[in-house]
């Protein structure tokens, strides 16, 4: 589901300001063609020996987590008391590691499509009060995780 559709649901036909911050957009992989393991490179995704490394072949990790803690320092310098993000994985993990840890990088997040996360940003530090709460399934049977089940669906 699209980030807009996500955002209509959750919305609920309720009029409030809305913004699109292309800084926000999901890393960009590269073609599953040119990688040397496709299904390493799936079940290895957000686990990086090196930030050099690139996402699925296509975007450098370091890159990504540039643009999208570059564009996190600007939302936090605004005045507001409570903000919905909607976003994919990729930028859910790296958002909720730089908040929980203060770097760079994806600590082991499982990051479910339409996965609701909530951070309480507060003076000293933040606190994760819910993480991947979905409400079409609960409590998930299925233990793969999203790159797993994506890599499944997509193989050739």
């Amino acid at each position: 589901m699209a980030n807009q559709e996500t955002l209509a649901l959750v919305l609920g036909g309720r009029s409030v300001p809305v913004e699109a911050w292309p800084e926000f957009r999901e890393i960009r992989p590269g073609k599953l063609k040119d990688l040397p393991d496709p299904e390493r490179a799936f079940r290895e995704a957000f686990r990086p020996q090196s930030l050099e490394e690139r996402f699925l072949g296509g975007e450098r990790y370091q890159d990504f987590l540039d643009r999208v803690l570059a564009a996190y320092r600007r939302l936090l310098e605004r005045t507001w008391d409570t903000l919905l993000l909607v976003a994919h994985g990729g930028v859910i993990r790296a958002l909720l590691t730089h908040a929980l840890t203060g770097r760079p990088g994806f600590l082991p997040l499982e990051v479910h499509p339409c996965g609701l996360s909530v951070l309480d940003l507060g003076e000293e530090e933040a606190l994760l009060r819910l993480h991947n709460l979905t409400p079409y399934d609960p409590l998930p049977e299925d233990r793969r995780s999203t790159m797993e089940a994506l890599w499944e669906a997509y193989r050739p």
